[in-house]
């Protein structure tokens, strides 16, 4: 049985996101706030401008296009133990949940909102853990 590929764009649209990514990473760059990282990138072929003492780091397109060149087919992921594997590769879609929840509705407390506990978190990760198509779920600590 062949199973049909989801595809939520085309290769026009694709090509589009590429572009605008790279003329926002050429002209705005990306904030990095690490001294350590500014110099490597800086060594690398990013663009820092000393002059404005910025923490901005621009990537010229070059430097972008050697780097995706660098991109491997798959890599894997493990869980803590290692007892856990996900590939992640250009054939396959995967779905994971991202981040971690900050607050919880929560219809006992007056404004409706209370912060995320513990309990919360671990609760979040067995519901993921029996979603069928959740290959994994990411969780700031």
């Amino acid at each position: 049985m062949r199973i049909n590929q989801l595809k939520v764009l085309n290769k026009d649209e694709i090509q589009i996101i590429h572009d605008s990514s790279i003329e926002l990473l050429e002209s705005l760059g990306v904030k990095v706030e690490s001294d350590e990282a500014i110099k490597l990138l800086k060594e690398h072929g990013a663009i820092v401008d000393d002059k404005k003492k910025s923490t901005f780091v621009r990537f010229p397109e070059s430097l972008v296009n050697e780097q995706l060149k660098k991109v491997p087919d798959s890599f894997s992921l493990y869980g803590p133990d290692g007892s856990y594997q996900v590939t992640v590769n250009t054939s396959n879609l995967n779905f994971s949940t991202m981040g971690a929840t900050v607050n919880i509705n929560d219809s006992t407390k007056k404004k409706g909102v209370r912060k995320t506990t513990l309990e919360d978190a671990i609760n979040h990760i067995r519901i993921v853990n029996e979603l069928e198509h959740i290959v994994c779920s990411q969780v700031d600590v």
